[in-house]
């Protein structure tokens, strides 16, 4: 997302489990191939992939340029679904929930388990989690990765 500004829209998917590099290497070469060819109403959308910690799929694009639509969207999304079914993963399950977990890895945990995890006093109010309720670039950048309590995982304590 080096390229585009702070206003361009986000989306951020969690891995169930983490990616090989060989998994990385592809995944990202047809995320761009994907985001490279993304059209709205026939217009090419000015957008990115990239993959961060081995582990999220973030796409985003410049709405100023051109304006995400919902057949844009479902495109994504079958390019997800493919993407799940192909490396037998998941990432679009809204109740797995990223976190900075034993020796600054990242770990991910189903919603049930993260609470769990919380009462056993293994996530704490200052655990860094990934907010991936992100809407720009700009909020990627620096609303991201923050502390539990800086989160709307807040709402789980």
């Amino acid at each position: 997302m080096p390229n585009l500004p702070d206003h361009s829209r986000v989306w951020v998917y969690t891995s169930s489990r983490e990616f090989t590099p060989d998994e990385v290497t592809q995944i990202e070469g047809a995320g761009t191939e994907f985001v490279n060819t993304w059209k709205a109403h026939g217009s090419a959308l000015d957008a990115e992939f990239q993959i961060l910690y081995n582990r999220f799929v973030v796409i985003s694009a410049d709405e100023q340029v051109s304006s995400v639509s919902g057949c844009s969207i479902d495109s994504s999304v079958k390019f997800l679904s493919e993407t799940e079914s192909r490396f037998k993963l998941s990432l679009m399950d809204k109740m797995n929930l990223a976190y900075h977990g034993p020796e600054n890895k990242v770990a991910v945990l189903h919603m049930i388990d993260f609470q769990k995890e919380m009462d056993n006093g293994g996530i704490h109010s200052q655990t860094m989690v990934f907010n991936n309720l992100v809407s720009n670039l700009g909020e990627l950048r620096t609303s991201w990765e923050v502390p539990l309590l800086e989160s709307w995982h807040k709402q789980l304590l």
